[in-house]
């Protein structure tokens, strides 16, 4: 019996490389954004059944992200939901789903409304976040507030400029949408 349920774990172990991790190794990944690794790993930390209700929400809010990136909205949105179901201050869920609502390609799933009550949200816990002013430009941006949204995008930018060591390809990123939003256009990433 007892052979049995070592060969059982073993075997386990090999076909779920996340779950094969320590469960530092799996936050490691989980917070990485490696679409390979990353989303096994936040799924493992999920279904541990060990994690604290903030930790779940971390690694829900996480794995929503890496969903984003690969362009997989609709887990995305399901995570982001979720992480704020378990903690509706969680301020990367919060500027996440509003960066989604607000800049998905496909115009039927924007939601500009929900992206600037989100955004604001999110940036209420850190006014000089640049990546949460960044969100809240192209919030405002999608429903038509483009003198907010330059207002905003510049405010970011000052601060990535005041910022040791930010890459120039950073900078470059925001003055782009700024520039859209001083045309007033909003930003929209494509499949």
């Amino acid at each position: 019996m007892r052979y049995l349920f070592a060969v059982t774990i073993f075997l386990v172990a090999l076909t779920d490389p996340a779950g094969a991790q320590s469960r530092n190794e799996n936050w490691k990944l989980c917070e990485t954004g490696d679409p390979a690794r990353g989303i096994a790993a936040c799924t493992t930390l999920i279904n541990s059944g060990t994690e604290t209700i903030e930790n779940l929400a971390i690694a829900h809010s996480n794995r929503g992200i890496t969903y984003s990136d690969k362009g997989d909205f609709d887990q995305a949105i399901a995570d982001y939901e979720r992480a704020l179901q378990l903690n509706p201050n969680l301020s990367s869920a919060l500027n996440s789903l509003a960066w989604d609502l607000a800049t998905m390609p496909a115009a039927d799933r924007r939601n500009g409304r929900r992206a600037v009550e989100l955004a604001e949200r999110a940036t209420k816990t850190n006014t000089r976040e640049p990546g949460f002013l960044d969100t809240l430009a192209a919030a405002y941006a999608e429903v038509g507030r483009f003198s907010d949204a330059v207002r905003t995008q510049e405010n970011s930018i000052e601060i990535l400029k005041q910022t040791t060591g930010m890459p120039k390809a950073v900078i470059d990123d925001f003055e782009s949408r700024l520039r859209l939003y001083q045309n007033n256009r909003p930003f929209h990433r494509t499949p």
